[in-house]
């Protein structure tokens, strides 16, 4: 049962990826900002990244909800993880602006409760979850993503994808005014996802000599993969969300972000097939999980 929490807890791990991907590039010329109060037409949202600069960001992820296996009656369960995350920009593209940063996952804590029971937790406080190196454009689409297991973890962990969706703003070319829409698909990438994104520029104004954006955005899919290390596994699945973003357009970083999704995941193995080499024994039950789960990200310090 513990192995099947810690499943539901990497499926919300994994989604909450597609909400936070913050980071930094140069500026292309200075940014006229009006007094606060003054009214403000438009502006272009734009990263501004800075090659050695260090962005460190509070997590903090509620996690509910319920897990069936083989058509049992679902069990509950609740979870919260405390995180930090530290982003690093390594260097930047001189054609194409894009950078590429580092990010360092630190768990500080996390507590869980399965059908009712705690699950007892090891007191590894402050323990690493991974380190993701993105190569990421000013308009917040991302070119790459890789995340390496820590050492000691399962290898399903590790994530490779060209999926561009993980930026918590994918702004347009032009410059934008409050009430303007805009949207986004994708398709592939891990889990084999297929996301559409409609954003909304819902406020445009000034704050302690700060150009604020608020974009808010909406986001649904769904998921049709294999189960990474077991082909004969399936794992299909639909998600929505909310999500509303603070962006600093003066200083070209994401101030805040707080999501709201909905995933359900399902997964069911052929017994029929064997298990790949070196998964004799370890076959996942079919099982149905289904994850409510808020997250909320703070910008803490940018050095």
């Amino acid at each position: 049962m513990k192995s099947t929490a810690y499943l539901a807890a990497a499926v919300g791990l994994l989604i909450g990826g597609l909400s936070p991907c913050v980071l930094g590039a140069p500026s292309v010329g200075p940014t006229l900002i009006p007094q606060a109060g003054a009214p403000i037409a438009s502006a272009t949202l734009r990263l501004k990244f800075k090659v050695g600069e260090t962005q460190v960001y509070h997590l903090v992820m509620h996690i509910n909800g319920t897990i069936a296996q083989n058509g049992a009656a679902a069990m509950p369960f609740d979870q919260v993880i405390d995180m930090t995350s530290t982003q690093v920009v390594q260097s930047i593209d001189p054609t194409s602006a894009a950078a590429t940063v580092k990010s360092n996952l630190v768990m500080s804590s996390m507590t869980m409760t399965y059908n009712g029971k705690v699950i007892p937790i090891p007191t590894t406080a402050k323990s690493p979850i991974g380190d993701i190196t993105s190569v990421i454009e000013p308009t917040g689409k991302v070119d790459s993503f890789h995340m390496d297991p820590v050492p000691g973890t399962p290898q399903a962990l590790k994530m490779d994808t060209n999926n561009p969706m993980f930026g918590a703003i994918f702004s347009p070319d032009k410059p934008v005014s409050v009430g303007d829409t805009w949207s986004r698909s994708t398709t592939g990438g891990i889990m084999g996802m297929n996301v559409t994104t409609n954003y909304k520029l819902s406020d445009l104004s000034v704050s302690k000599g700060e150009q604020m954006a608020t974009v808010d955005s909406t986001l649904s899919g769904n998921l049709s993969s294999t189960v990474p290390n077991h082909a004969a596994t399936t794992m299909n699945g639909t998600f929505s969300g909310t999500q509303s973003t603070l962006f600093d357009n003066t200083a070209g970083v994401t101030d805040s972000v707080t999501s709201n999704s909905h995933v359900i995941v399902v997964t069911a193995t052929d017994t029929s097939q064997p298990p790949p080499p070196g998964a004799a024994g370890t076959t996942p039950t079919d099982q149905k999980i289904d994850i409510t789960q808020v997250m909320t990200m703070t910008l803490v310090s940018v050095k």
